[in-house]
């Protein structure tokens, strides 16, 4: 709502968008793993030592589809790597990585991943047109915004 009303020329867009994701998250399988997850799992809020790990900000912590911790871990991951510079094809290579070793210990994750991908994808995306001047450096993230979300919008289980 916020971002219609931040950018009522983006409505169209907006509007396909939940459509896009409406479509998504019907096709999802019934009968999915359910874990005990983060609910708000990401890279600053794990902290390594070398005798302990720990995770902090539990507060969203309940039993979900594992993959929506790991859709919103990768997402995260990918906007800080964009943010700081990193070469994207590192940063796919990187992911890629990630998500083949985690899908082999927790393959039934692997069903709900692009449908929870593409909804932190735009949430995040709709949060910055919301905030966004035109032009600048705000336009840099929303390309970044909207090649995630082509790319992974072309993701299947």
């Amino acid at each position: 709502m916020k971002a219609a009303a931040a950018r009522p020329s983006e409505r169209v867009l907006l509007l396909d968008l939940m459509h896009m994701l409406k479509e998504r998250f019907a096709a999802l399988p019934e009968g999915r793993l359910v874990v005990q997850t983060h609910g708000r799992f990401h890279h600053d809020h794990v902290f390594l030592s070398p005798e302990a790990v720990t995770v902090i900000d539990l507060d969203r912590s309940r039993p979900a589809d594992p993959a929506k911790d790991v859709a919103e871990f990768v997402r995260v991951l990918r906007l800080a790597a964009f943010r700081a510079g990193v070469d994207e094809a590192l940063t796919g290579e990187v992911t890629e990585a990630f998500l083949a070793e985690y899908l082999g210990l927790v393959p039934a994750a692997a069903a709900g991943l692009p449908h929870y991908w593409l909804s932190f994808l735009v949430l995040s995306y709709l949060g910055h047109l919301r905030k966004a001047a035109p032009g600048g450096a705000s336009a840099a993230l929303r390309a970044f915004h909207e090649r995630e979300i082509r790319r992974v919008r072309e993701m299947r289980p």
